[in-house]
């Protein structure tokens, strides 16, 4: 799914000239703030599905001990 969405913003910059597709330099600051945002968002889903889990477990065995 990254990849899709990377795509298309690369799409995204071609079709509305978000920045000059010569420029390197802007490209180059693109695909970091990119990276850096991604790596914040898997981070931040990680640490949610984990602390989920553990809730989920908690209470499968809360509802075991009940039986």
């Amino acid at each position: 799914m990254l990849f899709a969405v990377t795509i298309v913003i690369v799409l995204f910059v071609v079709i509305f000239k978000w920045f000059p597709l010569n420029d390197v330099k802007a490209w180059i600051r693109f695909l970091v703030s990119f990276a850096i945002c991604s790596a914040v968002a898997v981070v931040i889903s990680r640490a949610r599905e984990k602390a989920e889990n553990l809730k989920m477990d908690q209470a499968l065995e809360r509802y075991k001990k009940g039986e």
